[in-house]
């Protein structure tokens, strides 16, 4: 405080410096007045000689009468002028002295009404809270943006891959089917599309994979048999008409191709294991039998299957708490997410799943972004929560059921989440 008084004097005293010498000079005032004085003193000697050259005969008396008036002409509008000099060379000083005085008493009384001297203690300073520059509105007008773009870019595979990809985050499935559609046509070979093309549309049509989400599936695997997303939703597809031996045979062809240890070979096993217990208990379930939870929902292309498990990943449990069962159905939307914890609040990753999947085992990776440029990777730590939505729309709203935020250290660990809290 001390020093800041110090400081501010000192600005104040250094202001004045260059203000004062300006008000204090008369400039020419003082100047004005010994000329004025001057003028008046000739003209009066030039009265005293007209005088003298009248009485001696020089001057006629009508050259006389018209040279005095001229004098006395001037001699009028000399006085006249003379004194406005002085008076603005008084009023110079007066404003000097004021202003020297005027201006540190306003600069002192006008912190005192409106300053905190609060901020001039760091110990008393709030630290504030990051601001976030990309606002939930902002990523809506980004993914339209990207949209109009693309409309003079039909040809643009990565940018109508990943507006597909932003509108299955946002819950806009029927925008994303007509994406997906886009893109197989400019990528008519391409495995991992098709099979995010019949992913989404199955979800479009109320998480019905029979049909054309089936055949879109099994195009994917004529070209990449191999291909784990479309083995696992193949055998979903199977599963789901009660075909559980076609079931296990596309399950029992990803644990060929995946990491003995991995959580998709944990998730499989699961899953066929439920097949095969239906297939010993008559070799047909109930005729409402759900897909095993293994299924993979619509996120982001998975990689491909001779990949190692990816490095940027998350892994967890999510639950929902007893108490709010009951204003939940079965069928709603489960978002689990990932996002940067000091940065944009848009997702890293995004996980898609219902209600009748919980509890659930989840992994996140690098390969679940929703915007260009955003995945795990690069990340050290972040924000996970997860999120049902009763609308299926990605963006939260009031009455959704939500787990609070946890800070977890990306490819370290896993994370608890509870669904315990409505958002408002």
């Amino acid at each position: 405080m001390i020093t800041f008084g110090i400081s501010v004097t000192a600005l104040v005293l250094l202001a004045l410096l260059f203000v004062l010498p300006v008000l204090l000079r008369k400039n020419n005032a003082g100047n004005d007045v010994v000329r004025n004085e001057l003028n008046l003193s000739v003209m009066r000697d030039q009265l005293r000689e007209l005088d003298r050259d009248l009485i001696s005969g020089t001057l006629s008396e009508a050259t006389f009468v018209s040279a005095r008036q001229d004098l006395e002409q001037r001699l009028l509008e000399e006085r006249q002028t003379a004194q406005p000099a002085v008076s603005a060379s008084v009023i110079s000083s007066r404003s000097a002295i004021a202003v020297g005085l005027f201006i540190p008493v306003l600069v002192l009384g006008l912190y005192l009404l409106l300053g905190n001297s609060n901020g001039l203690d760091p110990a008393k300073v709030a630290p504030q809270e990051p601001t976030h520059e990309i606002t939930e509105q902002q990523v809506l007008q980004m993914v339209a943006n990207l949209a109009k773009k693309l409309e003079s870019q039909p040809n643009n595979v990565e940018g109508w891959n990943m507006l597909a990809r932003s509108y299955n985050a946002m819950g806009k499935y029927n925008d994303a089917v007509q994406a997906y559609q886009h893109l197989i046509q400019i990528e008519p070979k391409n495995a991992d599309y098709l099979v995010s093309y019949a992913d989404t549309l199955a979800v479009s049509q109320n998480r019905n994979l029979q049909g054309e989400p089936e055949k879109i599936v099994k195009r994917a695997l004529e070209l990449d048999p191999q291909n784990v997303r479309g083995l696992s939703l193949a055998g979903s597809a199977a599963f789901d008409r009660q075909d559980y031996a076609d079931a296990v045979a596309y399950w029992k062809d990803i644990m060929k191709l995946v990491p003995p240890d991995s959580e998709m070979a944990k998730n499989t096993l699961a899953s066929i294991g439920e097949a095969q217990g239906l297939m010993d208990g008559g070799g047909a379930g109930p005729a409402n039998a759900a897909a095993p939870t293994s299924v993979v929902l619509p996120a982001a292309s998975s990689p491909p299957a001779s990949a190692p498990a990816a490095a940027s990943k998350i892994t967890g449990t999510v639950t929902l708490a007893p108490g709010f069962r009951s204003g939940v159905t079965d069928q709603d939307t489960v978002y689990i997410f990932a996002r940067a914890e000091q940065g944009p609040p848009f997702p890293l990753a995004v996980k898609k799943v219902q209600v009748k999947d919980l509890p659930l085992h989840f992994v996140l990776d690098e390969t679940m972004g929703v915007m260009p440029g955003a995945s795990l990777a690069g990340h050290n730590r972040v924000l996970v929560g997860a999120r049902i939505s009763k609308s299926g729309n990605a963006t939260p709203q009031a009455g959704d059921v939500e787990s609070s935020l946890s800070a977890v250290d990306v490819g370290v660990g896993q994370v608890s989440l509870t669904l315990n809290s409505l958002h408002k």
